[in-house]
């Protein structure tokens, strides 16, 4: 074999061992799992991007699991990949407000699974992907950027104000479908009932927002 071509074969195997490197860690996951007492407490999450499930249970704790991959976003992302290794959960709790982040986001995606006492009032901050609340009982807000916002409620909101900037709105009142109001690229849907307090405000940038009950 001549020396060209082995340095061929020298770099082609080097360019292969480098991209099995890359593949492994851009397939690499931690989870992190917590439990908090439950005291009454508004919850925020505070999430970049990724998916996050909110699921009403009959417990009397929050249980949380978040899963983190490095974010494959960018086709060069790799260079700047965030050590998930080093990644923690960050939660405060201050003015009787549980805030659950993650201690650095950047190149990262999260799966959020948070299971929350039904009554809990809930607070979503977050920039792409999907949010999904199920079975809570009392307010919600829901500020996502882009993306997609599903909300299945078991309960009767004094206050309902839900706008999609660019996307759809879907309402659904006890198999009902609801009449949204459209302009040639937003969607929203509002109404009012004065005989009771919680409310229901969901925001999406870009996106679709669906709500049943």
């Amino acid at each position: 074999m001549s020396t060209s071509i082995f340095s061929k074969v020298v770099i082609g195997l080097g360019l292969v061992l480098t991209l099995c490197t890359v593949t492994a860690h851009a397939e690499s996951k931690v989870t992190l799992n917590d439990n908090f007492q439950y005291d009454g407490q508004t919850v925020l999450l505070d999430m970049e991007v990724g998916k996050a499930e909110m699921i009403a249970t009959d417990e009397t704790e929050i249980r949380v699991e978040v899963v983190v991959r490095a974010s494959n976003g960018n086709w060069l992302s790799f260079w700047s990949r965030a050590d998930i290794d080093d990644v923690n959960l960050a939660v405060v709790e201050r003015d009787n407000k549980l805030i659950l982040k993650l201690d650095n986001q950047d190149g990262i995606n999260q799966e959020w699974r948070v299971y929350l006492p039904r009554g809990t009032a809930l607070e979503v901050d977050a920039g792409v992907g999907e949010v999904i609340v199920d079975g809570l009982t009392s307010s919600i807000d829901v500020d996502l950027g882009v993306g997609r916002a599903e909300i299945k409620h078991q309960n009767q909101y004094g206050n309902i104000a839900l706008e999609s900037g660019v996307g759809e709105v879907s309402v659904s009142q006890n198999g009902q479908r609801q009449t949204v109001e459209q302009s040639i690229v937003s969607q929203s849907y509002h109404s009012k009932n004065n005989d009771h307090q919680a409310h229901l405000f969901v925001s999406v940038g870009v996106g679709e927002i669906s709500i049943s009950n």
